[in-house]
């Protein structure tokens, strides 16, 4: 089966018009357990499903979707966010957002891995991205974004970076869009703070007024 995905992929790179490709590899992905397939896609590159992705064909972007969502969730997470950090940031600002939410579901796991969340937590650009996702008009990928960010708000360096670096002020610029999204923000400020021996400086000196 191996060999079977590495011709698709092939063969994919080589054709003007992937779709159908692209059904074969989803369907052979999706026939071998999670286990047996991690011992095949840590080895291999998926740059040409990733470029994919920057298509106007909503049939293919779709493909391209279930096809990373299945090989990266074979992954283990330093494995994900050593080889496809870049991958995972460009994916949050993605115009489908199908790709955004596969973005930051992944970002998500990351996160929850003791060793792997500081390659996010360290990251300015990727913890920039996912704040500005919460204002997204689609919910779907609103309340993704707000679920990565409580992930990364579980350990201490992740609290800090979220309320004592300029992405406070990100925040604040987000929440101003519309009261729907200030409501989201500061619901989840809200518990956060309340994570915090300072509660009271992080919402009563203003920081979410």
């Amino acid at each position: 089966m191996a060999a079977t995905i590495q011709s698709l992929l092939e063969e994919i790179s080589g054709v003007e018009d992937p779709v159908e490709e692209l059904q074969s590899l989803k369907t052979a992905l999706l026939s071998i357990p999670l286990s047996t397939l991690r011992d095949f896609v840590s080895g291999q590159r998926f740059d040409v499903i990733f470029s994919l992705l920057n298509s106007n064909e909503r049939e293919q972007v779709d493909l391209c979707v279930d096809i990373l969502e299945r090989i990266l969730l074979a992954l283990s997470p330093l494995h994900l966010v050593h080889n496809y950090r870049g991958k995972l940031q460009e994916g949050l600002s993605h115009p489908n957002d199908t790709v955004k939410i596969l973005a930051l579901t992944q970002i998500g796991r990351v996160v929850e891995h003791p060793e792997a969340v500081t390659e996010i937590v360290n990251n300015h650009d990727i913890l920039r991205a996912v704040i500005l996702c919460i204002g997204e008009e689609k919910i779907g990928v609103a309340k993704q974004a707000i679920e990565s960010l409580s992930k990364i708000s579980h350990s201490k360096p992740g609290l800090d970076k979220l309320f004592q670096t300029d992405l406070l002020e990100v925040m604040k610029e987000v929440m101003a869009r519309s009261d729907v999204i200030r409501y989201r923000i500061y619901e989840r400020a809200h518990f956060l703070a309340a994570q915090r021996a300072d509660r009271r400086r992080c919402l009563n000196q203003g920081h979410f007024n």
